[in-house]
């Protein structure tokens, strides 16, 4: 049985978050060739406090900037279907997914995709603590480099996010599994994406 703690960094470790975040969104617009929508959304901090108050995290969370990217890239480009490899728990989803909550209903979807089925379990309750409605939201236990066939549709955002407290995802072995995903995507990425 797993014991669960919520280990999501403390703000006062990321100072000057929103400005830092801002300009990363800007460069992506200016030197990527990607239009984003220039409103910014009054749900990021209410998902925030959700999440972080209800999520079970075991061992870590992603960090408060990237927290803040994710929710902001995904609301600004609005992907049809993201995915997100490596998902544990689903913060990351639950991030990606709180942004798109007021888009019209079905007309974005999200895959978390982890190999681990323990942690794709948690995810799912985690996921349905938010309560939304409007978003597409799905779950793969397996190695993500067969979830790229079995999806078999363009990709829009994908979040690789599999590194976690496996050994087998740091130094050398780690990369080269990053760069077989990568490969493995790359013809599953839409034009803009």
């Amino acid at each position: 049985r797993l014991r669960f703690e919520n280990k999501f960094p403390p703000p006062e470790l990321y100072p000057n978050e929103k400005s830092r975040v801002s300009l990363v969104l800007s460069s992506i617009e200016k030197y990527g060739g990607i239009k984003l929508l220039h409103e910014e959304p009054l749900t990021f901090e209410y998902y925030r406090n959700l999440i972080h108050s209800s999520f079970h995290v075991t061992w870590t969370a992603i960090s408060r900037p990237l927290e803040r990217f994710l929710f902001f890239l995904s609301f600004k480009f609005r992907p049809k279907l993201t995915l997100v490899v490596g998902c544990g728990e689903g913060t990351a989803v639950g991030f990606l997914a709180a942004s798109l909550e007021n888009i019209k209903p079905n007309e974005a979807e999200i895959i978390g995709i982890d190999i681990n089925s323990d942690m794709i379990d948690i995810a799912r309750r985690n996921i349905k603590t938010l309560n939304l409605k409007n978003i597409k939201v799905d779950f793969l236990a397996e190695d993500a480099h067969q979830s790229f066939d079995s999806i078999g549709r363009c990709i829009d955002l994908l979040f690789l996010d599999a590194d976690g407290n496996d050994e087998k995802m740091c130094g050398y072995k780690g990369k080269k599994i990053y760069e077989s995903l990568i490969l493995k995507a790359l013809p599953y990425l839409c034009k803009d994406s």
